[in-house]
């Protein structure tokens, strides 16, 4: 228990720092994005700055709470979405469809559309790792990061009125985009606190795996971090 709850302090030091650290390198992104229209931009700068951190922290903090007081639910959510992976793949392996496992791979996808800014893919290599032609995927259901954000955008959306429309939906949508790691974090707090019971359900005992086996998360388009391999759990640096 010790473990998930540093686990779950770290997701939410991390979203916080980065919040410190970023609020003026992404207010400085702000000043280049409408570089002809130089109202546009220092209207961009100041929403960023005056509403849109303000009212992502306050987000970032109902999020946090609601991790804390829910974790033991949330992991076991997931471990029921792990064991019927599991399940699948298990079937696919009997039909010859896929043989043994190597890698098992969550990743937040870059979606295009608001509706979609927490889509996690799931995808299961054979043998041959990425080289595999045609590897198992499906998603990660993390409707729990996002339960917060529409009340955050309807906010927002309020109070870029007060800019005469110089500040756009799609400004915002850009922001929020630009700001999903720090939600990001809680997915990699939750699922490492769950791995070791992840690897001991019978699911995942029964599923052949290759000895170079490993489970990684991260974010598309980016490298991703190796948080277990076959017999080791892995700590790393988020």
């Amino acid at each position: 228990m010790s473990g998930t709850g540093q686990n779950s302090k770290d997701a939410e030091g991390a979203a916080f720092q980065w919040i410190r650290l970023t609020g003026g390198g992404r207010e400085e992104s702000c000043r280049g994005r409408e570089r002809k229209d130089t109202q546009k931009a220092r209207a961009l700068r100041h929403f960023y700055k005056n509403c849109f951190i303000p009212a992502l922290e306050q987000t970032v903090f109902q999020e946090n709470r609601y991790y804390h007081i829910h974790q033991e639910q949330l992991i076991e959510l997931f471990l029921s979405s792990f064991r019927q992976l599991c399940n699948r793949l298990y079937a696919r392996q009997q039909e010859q469809q896929i043989g043994p496992i190597s890698i098992i791979e969550y990743s937040l996808q870059a979606s295009s559309t608001a509706d979609e800014l927490f889509a996690y893919r799931v995808e299961a290599y054979g043998e041959q790792g990425y080289e595999d032609s045609e590897p198992y995927f499906e998603n990660y259901n993390a409707a729990w990061l996002y339960q917060f954000v529409p009340e955050l955008i309807m906010n927002l959306n309020e109070q870029r009125k007060a800019y005469g429309g110089k500040i756009l939906g799609g400004d915002i949508e850009d922001m929020m985009r630009g700001e999903l790691i720090l939600f990001h974090q809680f997915t990699v707090g939750l699922i490492r606190s769950a791995i070791p019971r992840a690897i001991s359900e019978p699911q995942y005992a029964a599923l052949a795996k290759s000895e170079s086996f490993n489970i990684r998360l991260g974010q598309e388009g980016k490298q991703r971090k190796t948080i277990y391999i076959k017999h080791e759990a892995i700590d790393f640096d988020q």
